[in-house]
Parts: structure tokens; C-alpha cells; sequence
């Protein structure tokens, strides 16, 4: 009976060792993927920086640990990306080029905790394509989303303070709690919008009156 007890000891820490050494491997590789991607974010290939963005998110799904770090270098990707300064709001292109695109549609379907604060203030992606995305507490103060489709977004406690929204789709969009102070909203279409406890003091292009309408308001939402 020791003998066998022994023996299953034995067993018992060798499949740990074998356990723990499969982690570190697994570990290392990851590593070696977010190093290998983050060095062709910075390509002057824009496929390149596409691919780079897609593996970014296979990491953030393989790895749980690592995902609000991925998150955060995408958003800096974007920030870092979208059209500089120099560039008048009048001559911005119609849509994102695709590796921004790219980099804004996994930041929307990625899953993140509660509390993951994602940086996307004034950003200028007129265009974008964000349908049905995971967007509750991304901060976009300021930023330019300008016919955006944004149809169907999670959003609740979202920072669009100031933002261009003008022909923007939000249509049926999640906005709880979020804060519309003085965006732009001319021509966007709130149909169906779940504007419960929202801040929309001071927007501009619509009333109170034609936001009643057509989305869903109570008590708790301010004008």
C-alpha cells in the first residue's frame, strides 16, 4: 500500500511539473505573438497593420490576463492613426482606412470587465462601422462620428461630450447613462435609442420634443 501510495504521489507531481511547464510555454508563446504583433502595428503596410490588429484579438481571446492591455494598445492605435490634425474637418475621408477600421470593429466586439475604461477621445472616423458593438464606458469626447453606424451599440455610460454625430446611425443603440452634452447631433437617426439617464444638455440639430419621439426617455434623462 505505500508502495502504491508512493507511486500516486509521484504520478500527482509529475503531472503538475508537466501542468506547470505547459504554462510557461504557453505563456512564452503568447509573449512572442503580442511582441511579433505590436512590432507590425507600426508597419508602413496598412495590410500588414490589418493583420497585426487580428492577431492582437486572437490574443486577447487566448489569454483573459492579457486582454485589457490589447484593448489599450488598439486605442492608442486609433488615436494614434485616424487622419492628423493638419487635416481640416471638410477634407476628412468618407470612412476609415482599413486598418483603423479594423482596430475599431475588434475594440467593439472584444469582451471587457466592467470597469475597463477605453481612450478614444477626439477621434476623427467619420464613417465608421460599429454596428451591434461592445461599447459601455469608452470615453470618445470630442471625437468625429459623422455617419457612423453605431446601430444596435451597447453604449451605456459612454463619454460622447461634444461629439460630431451628424447622420450618425443609432438606432436602437444602448445609451443609458451616457453623456450627450453638446454633441452634434443634426440628421442622426435615434430610433428606438435607449436614452434612459442620459445627459443631453445643450445638443445641437434636434429638440427634446423630436428625441421623445422617437427613443426611449424617462424621468432621469436631462435636456
Amino acid at each position: 500500500m505505500l508502495f502504491a501510495a508512493a507511486g500516486l504521489v509521484a504520478t500527482a507531481l509529475s503531472w503538475q511539473t508537466a501542468q506547470s511547464e505547459l504554462r510557461t510555454a504557453r505563456e512564452g508563446q503568447i509573449t512572442d505573438r503580442y511582441i511579433r504583433a505590436t512590432e507590425q502595428l507600426g508597419s508602413p503596410g496598412r495590410d500588414v497593420r490589418a493583420s497585426a490588429v487580428y492577431a492582437l484579438e486572437r490574443i486577447a481571446h487566448d489569454s483573459a490576463r492579457d486582454r485589457a492591455v490589447v484593448i489599450e494598445v488598439l486605442a492608442a492605435f486609433v488615436r494614434e492613426h485616424d487622419p492628423a490634425p493638419a487635416v481640416p474637418d471638410a477634407k476628412l475621408p468618407r470612412e476609415p482606412d482599413t486598418d483603423v477600421q479594423a482596430a475599431l470593429t475588434v475594440l467593439g466586439r472584444l469582451p471587457r470587465a466592467s470597469h475597463t475604461f477605453t481612450d478614444l477621445h477626439g477621434i476623427r472616423v467619420p464613417g465608421a462601422l460599429m454596428p451591434s458593438s461592445k461599447m459601455t464606458g469608452m470615453n470618445l469626447f470630442t471625437a468625429d462620428l459623422s455617419h457612423a453606424d453605431l446601430a444596435l451599440a451597447d453604449a451605456t455610460y459612454m463619454n460622447l461630450t461634444e461629439a460630431n454625430l451628424t447622420y450618425a446611425d443609432l438606432g436602437s443603440a444602448r445609451l443609458k447613462g451616457s453623456s450627450l452634452r453638446y454633441a452634434d447631433l443634426t440628421g442622426a437617426d435615434l430610433h428606438g435609442a435607449d436614452l434612459t439617464g442620459a445627459d443631453l444638455t445643450g445638443v445641437r440639430g434636434t429638440t427634446p420634443e423630436e428625441i421623445r419621439k422617437v427613443a426611449k426617455t424617462d424621468a432621469t434623462t436631462r435636456f
